[in-house]
């Protein structure tokens, strides 16, 4: 797998499988990279830009967020739709996530 450098940062790839139960689902997939001390809420806001465009992240987004006024919420897991519940805080340097791990995102 193929990392590089800026700075003093190594990017990471990053797979990301959305359950999209919006109106107008989206792609479901989305691979890029991301700074390994980046939050990973970085990568989610970039999806809501390419498939939701004009849509607030927050709208989206569980961090902060009261779920009966907003109730398009992310739900991020590590490794499968069951897996560890993830907030969007976490890097991916704490995840190891250069290894291979996927993280799901349900909507």
């Amino acid at each position: 797998m193929s990392e590089s450098v800026i700075g003093s940062t190594w990017e990471e790839p990053v797979f990301l499988f959305f359950i999209d139960k919006t109106p107008k689902p989206s792609n479901l997939k989305w691979e890029g990279f991301i700074s390994d001390d980046s939050p990973l809420i970085i990568i989610f806001q970039k999806w809501v830009n390419e498939n939701h465009p004009g849509s607030p992240v927050g709208q989206y987004s569980n961090i902060g967020i009261d779920p009966i006024t907003y109730p398009l919420i992310l739900r991020f897991t590590l490794d499968n739709e069951q897996g560890r519940p993830l907030n969007g805080t976490e890097t991916c340097k704490e995840l190891d996530i250069h290894s291979g791990r996927k993280i799901y995102a349900n909507v």
